[in-house]
């Protein structure tokens, strides 16, 4: 098996089992029972749908301070990744020039909405990686976090100081042409009414 597909069998892996994390987190973030938590939220196992999810809980059950900023620091990075992630599993890759190329060209309307990303075997090793790192810090901070020894909260405390690995492509937009005016036909200021 190449290095690529190796690190895409990791990365999906790992992202399996920070959804079930964050399922578990929305459950315990709210306080519900198991089974009541189950019954309502199985249709949650959807990242972008437990996020948002989560952010509603955050509101109702007026969570701040250090709990608040790790769910939301966690979810931002989260986000983040599961674009990426939607786009390598749902659209597929090109081998354009050696390189694993993304895009969901044949899946969007507007030009503008068309996302192309290089994927390698490093960004998906970066991906898992911040992965581990959001199951770690989901499970220490919103599931259980008094089952989990001391030393392993210090780590995942220093964790949460440390950048991600990962950074989404900054996607450039599309280059827009612009109409220009025939020189004999340039708008003349109106007149003012007054």
């Amino acid at each position: 098996m190449d290095e690529y597909h190796r690190a895409l069998g990791d990365f999906v892996q790992m992202f399996s089992q920070v959804e079930t994390a964050l399922a578990d987190a929305l459950q315990a973030t709210a306080k519900l029972a198991p089974d009541v938590g189950n019954a309502l939220l199985s249709g949650a196992r959807n990242v972008e749908t437990a996020i948002g999810l989560m952010g509603r809980v955050l509101d109702v059950k007026h969570i701040q301070g250090i709990k608040r900023d790790i769910i939301r620091y966690v979810i931002g990075q989260l986000s983040v990744i599961n674009g990426t992630r939607n786009s390598i599993l749902h659209h597929g890759y090109i081998i354009k020039r050696g390189r694993f190329v993304v895009s969901n060209r044949q899946a969007v309307h507007l030009t503008s909405r068309i996302r192309t990303i290089v994927v390698s075997s490093a960004i998906l090793d970066d991906m898992t990686d911040d992965l581990s790192r959001i199951l770690g810090i989901l499970t220490i901070h919103c599931v259980s976090y008094t089952f989990v020894s001391r030393s392993w909260k210090r780590i995942y405390q220093q964790e949460l100081g440390q950048p991600w690995r990962y950074k989404s492509p900054q996607q450039v937009p599309p280059v827009r042409r612009t109409r220009k005016t025939p020189l004999g036909r340039q708008h003349q200021p109106r007149p003012s009414p007054l």
